[in-house]
């Protein structure tokens, strides 16, 4: 690689190209390393080792009779990985098995023990002694004053002895640090924006040597006086003199450029759950949020609380899905059910109010662009009956497998909340007292400070049903129906949902095409049960006896539950002199309606002209009404509505429904007979071309 000496000029070579140092030529040499301002060791075309000052034309000297790979120098000293006879330094230290890492500026070695396993680092200072750098595997390793270090692996930047520095995403290769006074930049490779000088505690502005597609080979940095900065690199990878690349900067004079495009935090603009890990029962700050996961310092470990104090929900985890699945039935809270991977080997058993959590870590060799796409595609692959996701969010950087890159996940994760209905909880690992957490990197506060000023309040636990009667439909419209429902698609939703307002015994407006208007019946003493009886009432949405639907001048209970002009979820009651007599909806009795499939095509082929045939059947005590088919591949569910003159009852039939993407599905059947009874059944489906 091209290197420069502490006094700024520069030596090249790579390889077997010949060695240079200020673009002019060295006889025999291949890729010179700086000993001092003055002199250079290389490795020669005769399988030598040599010295040079290349300043005065003085003759070279051959300091090794060997051939080597993996020359360093520096701090007055030379040191190389011999032809069989292993690491050889120029102080007279030898170890057969050992590899060279690294010289520093006072001489020191950084070797690993044994070359042929990699691991591990030491570093052995002039007077013999020596001192352990660390463990694992050590790549671009840079030894600098006291003790202190910086090096790579997976693309990640470690360090010893001083903070690890901010840096770009992408991915980091070669750092390189050097001071200005009391003021430390870094010099690297960054994975999505080319070779970048910044200060170590601020990746947001700074130069750019090098944009990305630009070839710049081997990079090197140096302070090379008081206040000026040299970087230098190869148009190519051999690092011929014509290839030399180089340019000063002078802090506080040069114009910096900024290097991070912010990525906008969007404001969610729904009832969300916010909750923090914490490790820590009195937090000296608390983070944006408006509930904390308390871990260690309770009865038990998973509790979810309110700012206030009060729980609400627990967190379960567990090495298999069935363990999982025993926590979630023997909670007498509802539960965020977690996977510890990116994908739920089988989905879990969860009761209504439960949470389906999905891992949301970002690992270390993606970008949060991949990420975001990767994380849609796995939230689209949800079954639709969880009806309530929380991702579980990374804001800490101790597992060298994930990202550092904390501030570009923030947006990703305000992002997935606003876009997907059904996502209402964002759990973040970690705040206080877990290294490396939100405690550990406060530039981070205001980014989820932005995102919790985004939400509009907590999604509320009461429904307004109590022991399964709906006694306050205002709070079941507001605080559960509409949830995550955008209004300006109310006509939509009310549609999709019909079934979910007529159980209740409320009633909805239709036009004379059928398409809901954003108004609700609601039954009371002369209206017991305002939901539609039959397909024609059905057609117009509510039960169309006078007293239910206000057929001329007969009074009934009207509320207007969108604002079609501002395009919001309202509750507006336009008769409240009329008091709301809620019906209570015994639960069906056993058998009131079943559903059996006998046969289904598996795998189903989107080439077959019959797609997936099924044959089923469902039975009822009551007219049923409805049957849907839902593949959960993100397609629109099939539905088949009976028509007057459908034969009521028990009946076996045979469906042909069309399947149009790839993969292995679950296909979900559900038959709803006219006093909203339903039964549902599951089955895998494989769909192949």
């Amino acid at each position: 690689m091209p290197r420069l000496s502490d006094n700024g000029h520069w030596a090249m070579g790579a390889g077997g190209h010949q060695g240079s140092v200020d673009q002019n030529f060295i006889a025999n040499a291949m890729g010179p390393y700086w000993i001092d301002t003055q002199n250079v060791a290389y490795p020669t075309y005769s399988n030598t080792i040599e010295v040079v000052n290349p300043f005065t034309g003085a003759p070279p000297t051959v300091v090794a009779p060997r051939g080597c790979n993996d020359l360093r120098a520096g701090g007055g000293i030379w040191a190389a990985w011999l032809d069989h006879y292993g690491l050889w330094a120029s102080t007279g230290w030898h170890n057969p098995i050992a590899g060279l890492l690294a010289v520093g500026p006072l001489g020191e070695i950084g070797y690993t023990p044994n070359r042929q396993e990699g691991l591990g680092c030491n570093v052995r200072r002039l007077d013999g002694s020596e001192y352990r750098l660390g463990e694992g595997v050590f790549y671009d390793l840079q030894l600098l004053y006291g003790e202190t270090a910086i090096w790579t692996f997976g693309q990640n930047v470690y360090t010893k002895g001083i903070p690890v520095p901010r840096v770009l995403p992408g991915g980091v290769w070669g750092p390189k640090i050097a001071y200005i006074g009391f003021d430390s930049y870094i010099c690297y490779f960054s994975g999505s924006a080319g070779v970048v000088m910044h200060r170590t505690d601020d990746a947001s502005k700074g130069w750019i040597f090098a944009a990305p597609g630009v070839n710049a080979y081997n990079h090197d940095m140096k302070a090379i006086t008081s206040n000026v900065l040299r970087i230098i690199a190869s148009k190519r990878a051999g690092e011929e003199p014509v290839d030399l690349m180089l340019t000063d900067y002078i802090p506080g004079v040069t114009p910096m450029v900024p290097l991070i495009h912010e990525d906008p935090i969007v404001v969610i603009g729904k009832p969300c759950d916010l909750a923090w890990f914490e490790f820590n029962q009195f937090p000296p700050a608390l983070p944006p949020g408006n509930a904390m996961i308390t871990v260690r310092w309770t009865n038990q470990d998973s509790t979810i609380i309110r700012m206030s104090g009060t729980q609400f929900a627990t967190w379960v985890g567990g090495s298999t899905v069935a363990e999982i699945n025993a926590k979630v039935a023997n909670s007498p809270y509802p539960v965020l059910a977690y996977w510890d991977g990116r994908y739920w080997p089988e989905w879990p058993t969860l009761r209504a109010d439960d949470w389906l959590c999905l891992f949301g870590y970002c690992y270390n060799n993606e970008i949060p662009s991949v990420f975001e796409q990767t994380m849609r595609g796995i939230i689209n692959g949800v079954p639709s009956h969880y009806t309530k996701i929380a991702i579980n969010c990374q804001c800490y950087t101790s597992n060298a497998s994930l990202t550092t890159d904390l501030k570009g996940l923030v947006p990703v994760y305000a992002r997935l909340a606003r876009d997907y209905p059904r996502i209402n909880f964002l759990s973040v690992f970690s705040d206080q007292d877990r290294k490396t957490g939100l405690n550990d990197h406060p530039e981070l506060r205001p980014d989820w400070q932005k995102l919790f000023e985004g939400i509009t309040g907590e999604p509320s636990m009461d429904n307004g049903i109590v022991d399964g009667v709906l006694v306050d439909p205002q709070k079941w419209w507001l605080n559960d129906f509409t949830v995550g429902e955008d209004p300006a698609n109310y006509q939509e939703v009310m549609k999709r949902k019909a079934g979910e307002i007529y159980k209740w015994g409320l009633g909805q407006q239709n036009n004379s095409s059928g398409v809901a208007r954003g108004r609700l019946f609601l039954p009371w003493s002369g209206c017991p049960n305002a939901a539609p009886r039959n397909a024609d009432e059905e057609f117009l949405g509510v039960n169309q006896d006078a007293s239910c639907c206000g057929i001329g001048d007969v009074p009934c209970k009207k509320v207007d539950g969108v604002d079609d002009q501002a395009l919001r979820w309202i509750w507006l009651d336009r008769d409240p002199g009329i008091e709301y007599q809620p019906i209570h909806n015994e639960p069906p009795p056993p058998g009131d309606v079943s559903l059996q499939i006998f046969k289904y095509t598996n795998p189903a082929k989107r080439s077959d002209p019959l797609g997936m045939v099924v044959e089923f059947e469902a039975a009822s005590q009551h007219p049923i009404v409805e049957i849907t088919y839902d593949l959960n591949d993100g397609d629109l569910p099939f539905t088949w509505k009976h028509t007057p003159g459908t034969k009521d009852g028990r009946y076996f039939r045979v469906q042909g429904i069309k399947v149009t993407v790839n993969g292995n599905w679950f296909l979900t059947m559900t038959a709803t007979n006219n006093q909203g009874h339903k039964a549902t059944v599951q089955v895998p489906v494989t769909v192949t071309f």
